[in-house]
């Protein structure tokens, strides 16, 4: 069942939940247009596993053309290591790294935030 339909008469702030069937939570999902129906151009991403599902999800959306923030602080990986060398790979380049209180603090200076924020659940 497509989760479209439902996510166009989401309030704001509104839960959007999609299963995965790979670890980019855009592969053969209905994300991207939930999200382009939703005007959505940036989008945060955080969780579990740093070098697979946050790595290939932040990828996802970059190339559909979505600013990208990952929170290093909201995401881990089986070891530190393995975690700071995934954001490493692409961190400045695909999608921009940043800590959940900085972001937090951006996000409520930032007009297009206090006016509409999307949480996606991935």
């Amino acid at each position: 069942m497509d989760a479209f339909p439902l996510a166009k008469d989401c309030p704001s702030p509104c839960l959007f939940l999609c299963m995965l069937p790979s670890q980019d939570g855009f592969h053969n999902t209905s994300l991207t247009s939930v999200l382009q129906a939703l005007n959505v151009d940036h989008i945060v991403v955080a969780g579990l596993v740093t070098s697979a599902c946050v790595q290939h999800t932040a990828h996802g959306a970059c190339c559909r053309g979505f600013h990208v923030s990952v929170l290093h602080d909201a995401c881990a990986d089986w070891s530190i290591e393995q975690h700071e060398a995934a954001l490493q790979c692409y961190g400045g380049f695909m999608y921009e790294v940043v800590g959940t209180e900085e972001w937090v603090q951006q996000a409520a200076e930032t007009k297009r935030f206090k006016d509409r924020v999307v949480k996606a659940k991935l």
